[in-house]
């Protein structure tokens, strides 16, 4: 009864404990965001030099419109068959009008099953700081006892889950604890309650080779939480894949393109993404695509001299080229030939 007394004790000192935290923090931060804005403007900093822009986050609106335009929507790919067993198609008479608006209606879930899964940082560590520290109930118990409020309509981030271990310490749960243990009180539909062996580095490499690289993204979306070390462990090695591999067409027109064009552009790795949407025919595309680099390296050449001589079009792909590219000729080459084909396509409609 003494050592209950004790654990519920120490629980409930822990739950104030982190209501107060949950309550002050949010002020803490604001002030704290402000006083650092107000030191930066008392400082005596050269205000001759140009102020430029932040870099947007993913989730900017700018940014989602581009991501969302160079996605794609290529009905196809999105509906794609993934079943073992394909339903007969079934076939309608419809006028012109019933016919536009079956397609619209198709459209609209494409872009429902084309939504990107959010790029975030990875979550800081739980503090591991002990609760409290009880040695009088060392030795009363062969594993460590997990403490988890289940009440309803308690966000999974707010839940309050602690861990008395063996030798008597009261800690907060870490975030593989949690993942676990809240797919045992509240399962998601697809998650296992322990990552399978897919997801570990050999396996990956033998579902990359076989190009299932949209499969193995799909499922490490069900699996993980999207600031987990796991979700951007994964995402960044098949990210890694497409590039070396020049695989762009495998994520072309699904939700996993936004966060490889991203990936890619904060990276500076958008040479060969350019060329292959030159050798595809989506110059606009590239276009959109130099225009997220330059959202997210404001301080670049092709970003100045963009600006500067307000430049558009494949000019634009041309002073990225010129200024930022990794394989500037290389670059330069593509817009050529795609200029070439261009021209070459228009003087025989011509004729």
């Amino acid at each position: 009864m003494a050592a209950s007394r004790a654990i519920l004790s120490g629980c409930r000192r822990c739950l104030r404990s982190w209501r107060d935290c949950r309550r002050l923090s949010p002020s803490l931060s604001s002030s704290g965001v402000r006083l650092c804005a107000s030191a930066s403007g008392e400082t005596g900093s050269d205000t001759s030099k140009p102020t430029l822009p932040s870099p947007p986050d993913f989730f900017h609106p700018a940014v989602q419109s581009i991501l969302v335009q160079i996605t794609g929507v290529d009905i196809e790919t999105v509906f794609h068959q993934v079943r073992a067993k394909v339903d007969p198609p079934t076939y309608r008479l419809m006028t012109e009008e019933q016919l536009k608006k079956a397609y619209d209606e198709t459209v609209q879930r494409a872009s429902k099953k084309l939504q990107m899964p959010p790029v975030l940082p990875e979550r800081a560590p739980i503090d591991p700081t002990p609760i409290a520290e009880n040695p009088e109930l060392e030795g009363l118990e062969t594993s460590n006892l997990v403490f988890t409020d289940i009440s309803q309509n308690i966000p999974d981030r707010e839940r309050f889950i602690v861990v008395r271990e063996l030798d008597g310490v009261l800690r907060r749960a870490t975030w593989e604890e949690r993942d676990r243990l809240l797919q045992v009180y509240f399962p998601k539909e697809g998650r296992r309650i322990r990552p399978p062996p897919l997801f570990q580095e050999d396996h990956m490499n033998i579902v990359l080779e076989a190009d299932r690289h949209v499969d193995l993204l799909d499922l490490c979306c069900i699996q993980f939480e999207p600031d987990s070390q796991d979700f951007i462990r994964i995402h960044r090695h098949v990210y890694e894949d497409v590039y070396h591999g020049k695989k762009y067409g495998l994520l072309r027109s699904t939700r996993h393109f936004g966060g490889l064009a991203w990936y890619l552009t904060q990276n500076s790795k958008v040479d060969d993404l350019l060329v292959d949407m030159l050798q595809v025919d989506l110059a606009d595309d590239a276009v959109q695509l130099v225009r997220l680099y330059c959202m997210l390296h404001p301080d670049s050449q092709s970003a100045t001299q963009i600006a500067q001589g307000n430049l558009q079009g494949l000019d634009t792909v041309k002073a990225f080229a010129k200024y930022d590219a990794v394989k500037g000729g290389v670059v330069e080459l593509a817009v050529q030939a795609y200029q070439a084909a261009q021209t070459g396509t228009e003087q025989a409609d011509t004729s």
